[in-house]
């Protein structure tokens, strides 16, 4: 409980104003009280809640920015993943057309035709080429959209965090 402390009016009297001075032409001085109630502990504990939950803020903004630079790794790695597995289904379809115009050789050779097995080669060579290619291309679509999701991912935690940030300074404002 705070002290109350208070003062009561000097009123004028016949002494102690001076000689000659009437004692109703000097004003009374005003009741000065002064009344504290613990206001300054109150606003300590306002602004040490402010501040831990301003901290707490800062906390969550902070976590939000771990959480996008993981979540970017994550889709980095993903993005790696994709690369790997389409070099490996392109390596694969490779030997699989070499296979394949081996066999057309070694059948065309027993056959004793050669100009239309020449045909059959070239039409199944560029047929595999271009399903090599397409595999490449798909490939490359799916890691750049992997990579693109990893970026969102970063700048999403980086605006969670600014946004955690801005909001812990105006819990400290209003502490004050």
């Amino acid at each position: 409980m705070g002290k109350i402390f208070s003062q009561k009016p000097k009123t004028p009297s016949g002494g102690g104003y001076g000689v000659g001075t009437p004692a109703a032409t000097r004003p009374a001085e005003p009741v000065k009280t002064e009344t504290t109630t613990g206001s300054g502990f109150g606003s300590f504990m306002k602004l040490a809640g402010a501040g831990l939950e301003a901290y707490g803020e800062v906390q969550a903004a902070d976590q939000a920015n771990a959480v996008g630079m993981y979540n970017q790794g994550v889709a980095r790695a993903a993005a790696r993943e994709a690369e790997a597995k389409t070099a490996f289904d392109v390596r694969r379809m490779a030997e699989e057309s070499n296979r394949g115009i081996s066999s057309m050789e070694t059948a065309g050779g027993a056959s004793g035709a050669v100009g239309g097995n020449l045909l059959a080669m070239a039409k199944q060579a560029s047929e595999d080429e271009l399903g090599m290619l397409m595999r490449s291309r798909e490939g490359g679509i799916e890691a750049g959209r992997l990579r693109t999701e990893g970026k969102m991912a970063k700048w999403q935690g980086k605006m969670a965090q600014k946004q955690g940030y801005m909001k812990a300074a105006g819990t400290l404002l209003s502490g004050f």
